[in-house]
């Protein structure tokens, strides 16, 4: 077993997400888009070191993992329940729904990049 702390900890979220995929509950759910967008995260930043360390196969393969997450955690949160919406008096800023549509602009444009 290797005792590289990186390679630990996706082996702890992969367990994670192993677990979590066997709960049919909303609160499974949720847990399943948490865990898979870290792991669409840590993909793309591995992406981003492999690249700068000039191992292109490598990086390539890892934003094509993150690719995976990414599309997982976008289908998990259209089969949820919609968002609920912010009341007419609401100055929280963002609704819930236009976060995450802020957020998937951001993630699409990091791929055309």
């Amino acid at each position: 077993m290797d005792d590289n702390p990186l390679i630990k900890a996706w082996q702890e979220a992969s367990a994670a997400l192993e677990e979590a995929e066997q709960d049919f509950t909303e609160e499974g759910r949720l847990r399943r888009i948490y865990i898979t967008d870290k792991l669409a995260d840590f993909s793309y930043r591995l992406h981003d070191v492999l690249k700068a360390q000039g191992r292109e196969s490598e990086a390539n393969q890892a934003h094509r993992k993150g690719n995976e997450f990414w599309g997982k955690v976008v289908r998990l949160q259209a089969d949820g329940p919609p968002p609920p919406q912010p009341s007419a008096k609401s100055t929280d800023g963002l609704s819930v729904r236009e976060a995450a549509h802020r957020l998937a602009a951001q993630r699409l444009s990091k791929l055309s990049t």
